[in-house]
């Protein structure tokens, strides 16, 4: 297609994708959504298959509207010219659910830039009991970008991904709204990471597998296994948190397991910035 999805174009809501298979489609014009563009609420994608898709963002699919579901479809070979390598949605209530994600890779090398597999911009956003691997970023999140809050990520694996700046394999960032016409940050709170995987994922700069920018954020019964971040050290800007770094107060980290992971600068397994009075838990 000359512009946006590739394949489908939909706008409307209960879109529902069933059993498909989408190889070799892409965007031009910087367009979005290189096999499929939904602008609409409640976009259910189940049982498909997406192969060497391109776009401008959103390399397979790019979805503008609340309470999108991809469940039970494989992502290989896309990479769009800026971030989410395989899906982009803008919007609330995002589920993704026993998908895989093979060599997907996002271009984008901007600040607000990434997710190899996977970009969500909205809040309360839950991935679940799906597999990652060898997916890139030329900006943050190998894996996934989100910026939002409310993130839950379960029951997930993410093996040899790789970011050339922030988080091998899962970034949650701050981001920005605007209030009264002006621009204000929003901390990316309440994230919650529980019974995942992490094996040989690495970053640049910081946060070889995980990076979260945010309070109260919970990680709970999951394995790193020789993540890395492999810049010189810096200050507490570059070359820290081997497997995991958190910049925000109340973090716990519970019942999970860190081995051979490493950084040049600070904290091997953890480096956490948590400012002042904010509460750690590591155990």
């Amino acid at each position: 297609a000359i512009n946006n999805g590739g394949a489908i174009y939909v706008h409307g809501v209960r879109t529902i994708v069933n059993d498909s298979t989408f190889t070799t489609i892409n965007t031009q014009n910087d367009g979005v959504g290189g096999a499929i563009n939904i602008v609409g609420e409640n976009t259910t994608i189940i049982n498909s298959n997406f192969t060497d898709s391109n776009s401008a963002a959103g390399g397979a699919i790019y979805v503008t509207g609340d309470n999108a579901a991809i469940t039970g479809s494989h992502f290989s070979d896309i990479s769009p010219d800026t971030s989410g390598g395989a899906i982009y949605v803008a919007g609330e209530n995002t589920r993704i659910s026993q998908d895989t994600f093979d060599s997907c890779h996002s271009l984008g090398a901007g600040d607000y830039s990434g997710g190899g597999a996977i970009y969500v911009a909205g809040d309360d956003t839950s991935i679940s009991a799906s597999e990652f691997t060898d997916s890139t970023s030329k900006g943050h999140g190998g894996a996934i970008y989100v910026a939002g809050k409310n993130t839950n990520i379960a029951d997930s694996k993410f093996t040899s991904n790789h970011a050339e700046q922030s988080a091998g394999a899962i970034y949650i960032s701050k981001y920005n709204v605007t209030v009264n016409e002006k621009t204000v940050i929003v901390e990316a709170q309440n994230t919650s990471i529980e019974d995942c995987l992490f094996d040989d994922n690495s970053a640049v700069i910081s946060g070889g597998a995980v990076r979260v920018s945010g309070t109260n954020t919970t990680i709970l019964r999951s394995h790193f296994d020789k993540n890395k971040v492999t810049a010189g050290y810096s200050g507490d800007s570059k070359g820290i948190g081997g497997a995991l770094y958190i910049d925000g107060i109340n973090a716990t980290v519970q019942y999970s397991s860190f081995t051979e992971n490493t950084a040049v600068g600070r904290g091997g397994a953890i480096f956490w910035n948590g400012g002042h009075g904010g509460d750690s838990i590591i155990g």
